[in-house]
């Protein structure tokens, strides 16, 4: 199901670099109607500082009151994290439950070490729980897999068991950690 994959943010989630989409011309304060809203394209947005005011009146002004809110963000899922360079590696078939795989994805840094990122992905590719985020020299191409060098630990900064809503924080995240593009 298409609104599955998104969500309406809360304003505090609004930071410079932050990635949402908004229905056409509804930033503009106007009161439109459900054929309009319908009938309007999403459109991707990065914000930048300024549009608060803005936001706030798209998102909770008097169109949200008869229709949905003209603001959304996807939820996290396997296209973002392979856009931001990582390689999906499958998953590990004794951990699928009800449609959900573990499943990991490694990117090879410029210093030769890797990044590894385990998560839980739906039928529909979206990130269901939290992420494992780990750096570490150890893997190889030819013999191991990610969950191998997983297990052996990272040497260097990790993340685990966070929660990561969408592609935006995932990027914040990997920043904090030294491992951004």
């Amino acid at each position: 199901m298409e609104d599955s994959k998104y969500y309406t943010p809360n304003i505090s989630e609004f930071y410079p670099c932050f990635e949402y989409e908004m229905k056409e011309r509804f930033m503009d304060g106007v009161v439109k109607t459900q054929k309009q809203f319908d009938e309007s394209n999403w459109i991707s947005c990065i914000y930048t500082l300024g549009e608060g005011p803005y936001l706030e009146r798209t998102m909770f002004g008097n169109n949200p009151h008869s229709h949905p809110s003209a603001i959304r963000v996807k939820y996290l899922d396997k296209e973002d994290i392979e856009s931001l360079g990582f390689k999906y590696y499958g998953t590990r078939n004794y951990h699928t439950l009800n449609g959900i795989e573990e499943s990991g994805f490694l990117k090879k840094l410029e210093d030769d070490s890797n990044v590894y990122i385990k998560c839980f992905l739906d039928k529909d590719d979206k990130v269901t729980s939290q992420l494992d985020i780990t750096s570490t020299d150890v893997f190889t191409y030819d013999t191991s897999t990610p969950w191998d060098a997983y297990c052996e630990g990272g040497c260097g900064p990790s993340a685990q068991q966070i929660r990561i809503k969408n592609k935006s924080e995932l990027k914040v995240l990997l920043k904090q950690l030294g491992i951004d593009e």
